[in-house]
């Protein structure tokens, strides 16, 4: 096969491009050349390409890559997370991490690509690109899949309140007339029933990952309790008795410190 000059594609078609062609036989150092790129990157680009295709079957619109538009950034952050963890064996993933928990991490990811494309306030609480890689990008401890404490809380509220609105979801069909206007609203008519609940859990998972990251200072985190504490009305409304427990764990941790520093003393 001669080399042809670099090809411009739009930001999809070149996913589509590599797929078909390697569907038809051609390896990769031949599409590479075709395409007027390096063999690793067309090899990596294929892998974005099957999750894109995960992500189309995970929301419901299986094939309408029109669904993909301005989503391309953060899958290719999630194609490169999927390998760096598969196996189990990164030490950027919390200790005893499988790849069940890399299976859940994807499903959490697409919801969050697509709640940030469509949420109704992009000003107003959630992620944005740059705040999406705290899923699972950067350095240990510098993430919410790097700490198994933050992970599970911020995974077991999303199953909870996120995952039955999008199985509950009807799935889109190819034949509409204009396709593109109906998957657009389509999101938005999800990110509004997931909204509260995904910004409400993304904004506990960032102060809780903020706590860990702060727990070789007692002393901030001391005050931090406290403030938090003072804050509260004594005559609101939303008090309930199954808070109690709560209270209770908060009085054995406060007594379990009270007893180390007074042991400092002597």
């Amino acid at each position: 096969m001669g080399a042809d000059e670099k090809q411009d594609y739009n930001p999809i078609e070149k996913y589509l491009k590599i797929n078909e062609m390697y569907n038809l036989g051609f390896s990769y150092d031949e599409i590479a050349e075709c395409m007027g790129e390096k063999q690793g990157q067309i090899e990596k680009n294929h892998k974005i390409y099957q999750t894109m295709v995960e992500y189309l079957q995970h929301i419901k619109c299986d094939g309408i890559f029109t669904a993909l538009d301005g989503r391309e950034d953060p899958l290719i952050n999630l194609t490169d997370w999927r390998e760096k963890y598969a196996g189990g064996t990164s030490s950027t993933g919390f200790d005893g991490y499988s790849d069940a928990d890399v299976d859940d991490m994807t499903l959490i990811a697409f919801d969050y690509i697509r709640y940030m494309k469509a949420k109704p306030n992009t000003d107003d609480g959630g992620p944005d690109g740059k705040a999406f890689r705290m899923i699972a990008g950067g350095n240990a401890g510098k993430n919410f899949f790097s700490d198994e404490g933050v992970w599970s809380g911020f995974r077991d509220r999303h199953f909870e309140n996120v995952q039955p609105i999008t199985d509950n979801e009807p799935g889109m069909e190819k034949t509409s007339l204009d396709i593109e206007k109906e998957v657009k609203s389509r999101d938005a008519d999800w990110a509004r029933m997931v909204d509260s609940c995904m910004k409400e859990n993304w904004g506990r998972t960032t102060e809780m990952l903020s706590l860990h990251q702060d727990k070789d200072r007692p002393g901030e985190l001391l005050e931090r309790a406290y403030n938090a504490l003072a804050s509260i009305d004594l005559d609101s409304p939303h008090l309930s008795i199954y808070m109690i427990d709560i209270v209770k764990n908060i009085n054995q941790k406060s007594y379990e410190l009270k007893k180390k520093l007074e042991k400092m003393k002597d």
